[in-house]
């Protein structure tokens, strides 16, 4: 992809990350501090992409 068509591709992809992983919504960050507690993770570190995601890292309880 070259020029203007890389940022459509890009949210393409994320509207499709965001209906496999997170069920079709954007979450907080304590939603899924939440969801992580109910399957038993807890959250280590965040960390904030340049293009604004955020990063969870998780461990097992």
């Amino acid at each position: 992809m070259e020029g203007g068509d890389a940022a459509p591709a890009m949210f393409a992809e994320m509207n499709l990350r965001m209906l496999v992983v997170a069920g079709g919504r954007e979450r907080s960050l304590d939603q899924y501090e939440a969801l992580a507690t109910e399957a038993a993770l807890g959250v280590t570190t965040t960390h904030s992409t340049p293009l604004g995601h955020l990063i969870l890292t998780m461990r097992a309880l």
